[in-house]
């Protein structure tokens, strides 16, 4: 090449050494909560579709996973701010920008999600490909309209909407930030979020006040910090807006079993579990559901298959969906239980309806056991009893899908030991 091309060349491949931000998405885009911050958030445009503007957000996001799981280069020389590298979060690896070094640990930002964390740099492993390294970043950090600051409780019902799809009603600049305030309205229930959120902040304030006023006095919490949903505006919440779980790919991952019924059948050998990484949230979801299922005194019938409710069985509150429709003469009907990963038949009597503010997050996971005969051995030494899985830690290989596309593909795993 021509000297006056290679140095405009040089020029130019200086330039992708900075990652760029990527165009704000316009009014009336759809968008998600990728991460809440102490008091802002990161949303990025998700789009209607697969042909729509989310592919160019989550191409970027499954380009980096691929990578960073297959990536081999870890650091020798500690990374300087500004650098741009595979950082492990929930043991999986992904894109992260270097904030700042001190010792044997560096403060990283999460290019594509919004989380910050420090961590010990020597994990951390080269990105490759530029094409990858430099892409665009396609979060935004937004302030809520009217919510400039964010309590505990804010933030806490804020995560429980991660992944769930909102319309951008309102852009607002933000003098000296490179934050936008916004307005964003529940595609499905058509809540604005802000309206939504202070409405749930204010009574919570109310209830705090009502226990500091009488400290004697025994409050059951589980009747007085929920509200459940009035049968008469009542409006259903559909399967479709359900977050599924994805148990991170590599080695001495550790989960928990919570169903193993089929898991010595020749035909599935599948268990029912959740990563113990996500064990506490998953725990806040349950104590959730258990609250509304327990002020709810309003029995429900859901009219469509894809309906989701709250289900009582055996004592537990689950959330749920009805695999039949009953009739008005049939007592109880075929559910599965979204948090036990079972399918039990559930008498009318203790079904409710699904709240509007309760997580859309799952947390069970289903998966098939390459090695049911090394669990066998290892857990209840040889004897195929499914009952005492239950509860059970175990250290796995989980096994990266054949088919990255297909949603429909089960995951699997290698059983390693038990804990």
């Amino acid at each position: 090449l021509p000297l006056r091309a290679l140095v405009a060349k040089a020029k130019e491949d200086s330039k992708r050494r900075v990652l760029r931000q990527g165009s704000f998405p316009p009014v009336g885009s759809e968008v998600k909560i990728a991460h809440v911050a102490e008091n802002t958030m990161f949303i990025f445009e998700s789009g209607s579709d697969s042909n729509g503007p989310s592919s160019q957000y989550l191409k970027v996001v499954e380009r980096c996973f691929v990578g960073g799981e297959g990536a081999k280069k870890y650091l020798i020389q500690a990374p300087v701010a500004g650098d741009i590298v595979y950082a492990p979060f929930e043991e999986v690896y992904y894109r992260a920008e270097v904030n700042g070094v001190e010792g044997d640990t560096a403060t990283v930002f999460f290019t594509d999600f919004g989380n910050t964390e420090t961590l010990e740099w020597k994990n951390f492993k080269e990105i490759e490909d530029p094409e990858i390294k430099y892409a665009d970043r396609l979060i935004h950090e937004v302030q809520i309209e009217h919510l400039p600051t964010f309590t505990d409780f804010v933030r806490m019902k804020l995560q429980a909407l991660e992944g769930e799809a909102f319309e951008l009603t309102k852009i607002t600049d933000i003098p000296n930030s490179k934050a936008k305030k916004v307005e964003l309205r529940h595609s499905k229930e058509l809540y604005f979020l802000s309206e939504m959120i202070r409405k749930l902040s204010k009574d919570n304030d109310e209830l705090e006040k009502k226990q500091t006023a009488s400290p004697g006095e025994k409050i059951d919490t589980a009747e007085q910090t929920v509200a459940p949903p009035d049968p008469k505006s009542y409006v259903p919440v559909s399967i479709s807006e359900l977050s599924e779980v994805c148990i991170p790919y590599g080695d001495d991952i550790k989960l928990m079993i919570i169903d193993a019924a089929e898991v010595y059948d020749a035909e599935s050998h599948r268990l029912a579990v959740i990563d113990i990484a996500r064990n506490d949230a998953f725990a806040m979801v349950l104590a959730e559901v258990c609250k509304y299922g327990e002020a709810d005194s309003n029995v429900y019938s859901p009219e469509e298959l894809h309906h989701l409710c709250l289900v009582q069985w055996d004592g537990i509150w689950s959330r749920a969906v009805p695999l039949a429709i009953g009739s008005k003469e049939e007592t109880s009907i075929p559910y599965c239980l979204l948090d036990l990963g079972i399918i039990k038949t559930v008498e009318s009597t203790y079904v409710r309806r699904f709240p509007h503010a309760l997580s859309r997050k799952l947390y069970v996971a289903d998966c098939i056991v390459q090695n049911p005969e090394t669990l066998c051995k290892l857990a209840t030494a040889g004897v195929q009893n499914t009952e005492l899985l239950t509860g059970k830690i175990v250290k796995v290989n989980v096994i990266p899908k054949k088919n990255n596309s297909d949603e429909n593909e089960i995951q699997e795993i290698r059983i390693i030991s038990i804990i």
